[in-house]
């Protein structure tokens, strides 16, 4: 699991930046604090939430598709 990998990580940098771009992982509360910022980035939009946002838009035809950006925390939506 490459989540353990960084788990032994002794992140010392204040300024440093975990930055999650469409993966189907929840990274671990004890991981993403070690950042000074853990920012998870996915497709999706409020027209199509939940998993796989994508699917659905095509299957709606839909015209205008986005994606979001936001501060991990502990509890996962």
């Amino acid at each position: 699991d490459n989540l353990e990998l960084h788990d032994n990580q002794n992140i010392t940098n204040t300024n440093s930046i975990l930055i999650s771009c469409n993966t189907n992982l929840i990274v671990p509360e004890k991981i993403f604090k070690k950042f000074n910022l853990s920012i998870n980035i996915h497709p999706g939009s409020h027209e199509f939430p939940g998993r796989d946002p994508h699917h659905w838009a095509c299957y709606g035809n839909a015209t205008f598709f986005g994606s979001t950006a936001h501060v991990m925390e502990k509890k996962v939506g």
